[in-house]
């Protein structure tokens, strides 16, 4: 297994909005890392609660266990004005706008939300992803906010999964976290599988043979088993491009 580097992942890996490295003021980072790309939070929130004294069962989840949060409140900018995001394609730009300026859909005022002390929320990233087949990512934490006890949890990303992807968030703390939507939350790794001496050579050797819709065929077989046998998206996974806000637990 290799890691892919910042090149490789703007290059080989599907992700919308992508966003370069690059310094944002009071802001806790996000977009394209040396090896790696951190994801944003969300909007829309689900926070856990025993309000209605509810239990976790992930083969029939009560959503009584549960509140749902749309973050709604304005978030003042460190040069003084406010920032929008577009719920269409996420741009944030000047509360100046009534508009995106990108897709021209109305524009959603950015905040926070609270999670209680020793609860737990899932939220969704902004970013949505597409996984090659070659490929399994994991997605971990940011120091910013595991040096504040907040624990991030993901199940890895499987080869040929797609969607947004549903984030696990744990506050261990005797306190109530503040999680900020629209900024930075984890890291994705990208691993991709070795190719063998031996399989690359027989690969070289049929592209060379002829450019008959045949050899096409054999070649496309070929680069398929570069990777997986049975990927995500040939399994039908039922987490496969999730949609609407974070997805609940569910048993086929």
């Amino acid at each position: 297994m290799g890691v892919l580097p910042d090149w490789m992942i703007e290059d080989e890996v599907v992700i919308r909005p992508f966003e370069p490295a690059q310094s944002r003021p009071n802001t806790i980072s996000y977009g394209v890392t040396s090896y790696g790309y951190d994801i944003r939070a969300g909007f829309q929130w689900k926070v856990f609660t025993n309000v209605w004294g509810s239990v976790v069962d992930p083969k029939a989840f009560d959503p009584k266990g549960f509140v749902d949060v749309d973050v709604s409140a304005m978030r003042e900018e460190p040069n003084g004005g406010w920032s929008m995001v577009c719920k269409e394609c996420n741009m944030r730009q000047s509360a100046k706008r009534i508009m995106c300026c990108s897709c021209n859909k109305a524009l959603l005022p950015v905040s926070h939300v609270l999670i209680p002390p020793n609860s737990f929320a899932l939220c969704e990233s902004i970013e949505y992803f597409e996984i090659p087949r070659n490929c399994l990512a994991l997605v971990i934490g940011k120091s910013t906010y595991a040096r504040c006890g907040i624990v991030l949890n993901c199940t890895p990303l499987e080869p040929e999964w797609k969607g947004h992807i549903t984030l696990e968030v744990s506050n261990t703390t005797p306190l109530p976290a503040k999680m900020y939507a629209g900024e930075g939350i984890g890291q994705v790794l990208f691993l991709r599988t070795d190719v063998s001496v031996e399989l690359m050579s027989r690969w070289l050797r049929m592209t060379q043979l002829t450019d008959s819709k045949e050899t096409e065929e054999r070649v496309t077989s070929w680069l398929r088993d570069l990777g997986c046998r049975k990927s995500y998206a040939d399994k039908k996974g039922k987490y496969q491009d999730q949609k609407g806000g974070p997805t609940l637990p569910k048993v086929d």
